[in-house]
């Protein structure tokens, strides 16, 4: 009898060391995303060590699950009605080290820090064409029948171009992110008319009091150019995310400048009349804005859309200028005005992100109208009525605008 019990004490202490042992190294990983209305309650407790080995003739305790009590040793310290249980370690790519709390407010969309991109634009200026000559039939003397138009107005109006925009951002401290881009864009385009006798040429952008006005030409030849630039920084904000959605908003700043010319050439046998015009505009702002996006997780495809609205107070400075090869310069004057140009940027496209969304390339449609803007033809026929009130008119400009970014 006293060896058997001596045994079946042996045998019990050592289950019970094992037991101790195995529970103490125990690893319980949670999902990497679990809902905010999930309930996680942990305890921690060290591992108990192996019982001693019992008297001989004694029956071994029975260990229990709930501790009510508090043992004489701080190690075994247990809160009331509270299962034991072991370490818990969660592994989750929003924490970077073990914790015992799940992922539920950082999610793995902010995971990149940095972010850089380049975009390639090819924009068309719209509603800034001039119209500077009309072909008549001819020869026009004295007196003078009403002219009659023999072709299409002669209009220079600007083609497609490309352009570049260039940025980065950089995480804060989630979910707020600082970001800056930098945009430039320069349109050129012509135009040229030629006529053979008796019909003739009349511009349509000389001053009414000059000479040339009513003067017959056999050649015309004309050329203009719009350019902006754009520097925005910006405040960026997350307030959705998901693995396969992100909609952030941004509040910021932008500079915006705009330069716009225009020059034309008449000529005949004796004569050579040159009208030429330049206007630009500089000015800061606020700027408002939503960006959103869209992705499935098994292919990487993507769609993307992006909204924003400038408020930008600056200065218009217009010049014209009129000159002939006997006379010279016959009209100079300018014109300047402070103005708040609205503008708003529309963007809509897809794309392809890679693994883990460090690279993505995105192909998409752009809008840009800029609002209350003093455009070339506007101002010429104010100079030719002598009339400046109510200038101001939208230019717009949309086209593909094609991405490359890096996150990492």
């Amino acid at each position: 009898m006293v060896s058997a019990a001596r045994v079946l004490g042996g045998l019990s202490a050592a289950i019970l060391a094992f037991s101790a042992a195995a529970a103490s190294g125990q690893r319980v990983q949670f999902p990497t995303r679990l809902p905010a209305t999930d309930a996680v309650r942990l305890a921690t407790a060290p591992a108990a060590p192996p019982s001693p080995k019992p008297a001989p003739k004694t029956e071994q305790p029975r260990p229990a699950l709930v501790s009510q009590t508090v043992t004489s040793d701080p190690a075994y310290v247990l809160a009331p009605n509270v299962v034991e249980a072991p370490e818990v370690i969660v592994t989750d790519p929003c924490f970077p080290v073990t914790s015992v709390v799940p992922c539920v407010t950082e999610p793995l969309c902010s995971e990149h820090k940095w972010q850089f991109f380049g975009d390639f634009l090819w924009l068309q200026a719209r509603s800034a064409e001039v119209a500077y000559a009309t072909a008549f039939n001819g020869p026009i003397v004295p007196p003078p029948p009403p002219p009659v138009q023999i072709g299409p107005v002669a209009t220079v109006d600007p083609d497609t171009d490309p352009g570049f925009r260039v940025g980065l951002s950089r995480v804060l401290r989630f979910p707020v992110r600082l970001a800056g881009s930098y945009t430039h864009y320069e349109s050129e385009s012509s135009h040229e008319l030629s006529i053979a006798p008796p019909d003739v040429i009349r511009s349509l952008v000389f001053h009414p009091g000059t000479a040339a006005a009513d003067a017959d030409f056999l050649e015309a030849h004309a050329g203009s150019g719009i350019d902006f630039d754009l520097i925005d920084v910006d405040y960026r904000g997350t307030f959705a995310c998901d693995e396969n959605y992100v909609l952030d908003y941004l509040l910021g700043l932008r500079y915006a400048g705009l330069t716009q010319d225009f020059h034309a050439t008449f000529s005949n046998t004796t004569t050579i009349e040159q009208v030429a015009t330049e206007i630009g505009f500089d000015g800061g702002g606020i700027r408002l804005g939503v960006d959103g996006e869209g992705h499935s997780s098994l292919t990487g495809l993507l769609v993307y859309g992006r909204a924003a609205a400038s408020f930008v107070s600056g200065r218009f400075r217009a010049h014209y200028a009129q000159s002939d090869n006997i006379f010279g310069t016959v009209v100079d004057t300018g014109w300047k005005a402070d103005r708040i140009v609205p503008i708003l940027d529309l963007e809509l496209g897809v794309g392809w992100t890679g693994p883990r969304e460090h690279f993505r390339v995105a192909i998409g449609y752009a809008l840009s109208a800029w609002y209350n803007t003093v455009m070339v033809d506007d101002f010429v026929q104010a100079v030719e009525t002598n009339s400046f009130l109510a200038l101001g008119d939208t230019l717009t400009f949309d086209g593909l605008v094609a991405r490359g970014e890096v996150r990492f």
